[in-house]
């Protein structure tokens, strides 16, 4: 299941593998250092347009920073999901359908 702190630890260890230090993620995104610290331990949700900047300036998709090894076996048997996981494959695949839209609103 795709929590905050999952989803902050994907981010900081994108940031890493782009060899990107948080500051330098905050100048890119426009977000607030402090903000990203906060992100990357959970403390702070994600919003779709943070989450488009994010991806962008680390030069990941969006899915890459959303998925875990659970939903990636649900994504490819959603059928044998169970519920919880049926809604969140269900939300990330609204997000990627909008995710023309979103790139021009970042």
């Amino acid at each position: 299941m795709l929590t905050g702190v999952i989803l902050g630890r994907n981010i900081a260890e994108a940031r890493r593998q782009a060899n990107l230090s948080q500051l330098e993620l905050s100048e890119l995104t426009g977000l607030d250092r402090s903000a990203i610290s906060r992100i990357e331990s959970g403390k702070k949700k994600v919003d779709s347009i943070e989450l488009v900047k994010i991806a962008q300036a680390l030069g990941v998709s969006e899915l890459s920073l959303l998925t875990t090894e659970e939903s990636l076996v649900y994504l490819r048997a959603p059928d044998a999901a169970p519920e919880e996981v049926k809604l969140q494959v269900k939300w990330i695949n609204e997000f990627l359908e909008n995710y023309e839209l979103l790139k021009e609103l970042a």
